[in-house]
């Protein structure tokens, strides 16, 4: 792979992972289509693979497109095939050619011969997703404006070629949206697993707790811990974000400056900076975060109530199924040993009670409530409904 001066980086080529809305899929052998058909999706929503590979062929996920990108921010190129041929074992051979093009019309990077799939691929109906697809950032000095990308894709069972352009502009900020109630908030919130606008996240993240304060008439009160996991999930998956945060930091509100520490006290990013720089109260809000005890939500032993949240804050923010599986073994502590079998006490001076049973009794509310949003696709709701039957 040739990367150009210039300073595109490509992230990655992904390894083999589902290549179809079809898990399940079986031979149909020499399915014959006259012509290729493809389609190019730009994404910065980097969960679409794990929620094509657990989506089934009849509810295909929504993937928010892209029209513009911050220097930084990662863009996916998704390709998808259609109305291919198959060989007499019911297999298919695909690929594609990339090409980027600058603003000014000249070449800005170039990849040929990618592995769209190889292998079982259905009757030729089935939307295949590509197996290897590119990720790239714009860093600087790339120039500002319109970039365009097109693919060529190539079925190598009947040799027809179909082709598909789409545009992207790079510019130097996107403004998202300013939030008017803590209620906003929650709706940016629980609607981006399936849209998500993390140009947003920097604006909720340090209103939340102030509004929150503020409607509820107690400005000492805060909810914001109740979001940890969330906002971690959504700036660590866009670390683009950091220095806008830490860059904005002497003019955010007393709760907004303690938002933003307890993100960036476990952030990837460098913040010796930012530290240096705080006064005596917030390099004491700084070291307290700093001093709190993590956790792997997907693996550490769910031994709080709180912990439930926690994996649907990071569904919610990310949009793949590992949270929802861990919450569904929650409900089986016995076979799966997701819940300690020990007593629970949930405030000093209080009598302890078992924790499993509570835990599986919020369990099957937090399923329930989940179960509730219009939004939740039908391969979550399988899932989770199989774990009440259960």
């Amino acid at each position: 792979m040739n990367v150009p001066s210039v300073a595109l980086r490509i992230l990655s080529c992904l390894p083999p992972v589902l290549a179809s809305s079809s898990p399940g899929l079986t031979a149909s052998p020499g399915s014959k289509c006259e012509k290729i058909s493809c389609r190019l999706v730009l994404s910065t929503d980097l969960s679409v693979e794990d929620r094509w590979t657990h989506t089934a062929a009849e509810e295909r996920p929504h993937i928010a497109e892209a029209s513009e990108v911050l220097r930084g921010q990662i863009l996916t190129a998704y390709v998808f095939f259609t109305h291919y041929t198959t060989d007499g074992k019911g297999q298919a051979s695909l690929r594609y050619d990339l090409r980027i093009m600058k603003p000014d019309g000249t070449s800005y990077h170039e990849q040929k011969d990618v592995v769209g799939h190889t292998g079982l691929a259905g009757d030729g109906k089935d939307v295949l997703l590509a197996r290897d697809l590119l990720h790239v950032s714009f860093d600087p000095p790339d120039p500002l404006g319109k970039y365009t990308v097109t693919i060529v894709v190539h079925d190598e069972s009947n040799d027809t070629t179909a082709s598909e352009t789409q545009t992207v502009r790079l510019v130097e900020d996107i403004q998202g949206d300013s939030f008017s109630s803590a209620e906003d908030i929650g709706k940016w919130i629980t609607e981006y697993f399936e849209s998500p606008h993390p140009e947003r996240a920097i604006a909720a993240l340090t209103s939340l707790e102030l509004l929150t304060a503020k409607e509820k008439g107690d400005e000492d009160e805060s909810d914001f811990t109740a979001a940890r996991v969330f906002f971690h999930e959504v700036f660590e998956g866009n670390p683009w974000l950091y220095p806008r945060l830490i860059a904005g930091y002497a003019k955010y509100e007393p709760a907004g400056r303690k938002a933003a520490l307890e993100v960036l006290s476990r952030a990837s990013c460098d913040t010796k900076a930012l530290v240096a720089s705080l006064d005596k109260n917030d390099l004491r809000a700084w070291k307290g975060f700093s001093a709190r005890p993590r956790r792997d939500p997907l693996s550490d032993p769910i031994t709080d109530p709180a912990h439930l949240d926690a994996l649907w804050e990071m569904f919610l923010a990310t949009g793949k199924f590992a949270p929802i599986y861990r919450l569904c073994e929650a409900l089986a502590p016995e076979e799966t040993g997701a819940v300690p079998d020990q007593a629970y006490s949930p405030k000093k001076g209080e009598p302890d009670s078992s924790l499993r049973p509570l835990i599986h009794q919020l369990a099957e509310w937090s399923i329930g409530s989940i179960l509730s949003q219009e939004k939740i696709s039908k391969a979550v709701r399988l899932e989770l409904k199989k774990a009440l039957d259960s």
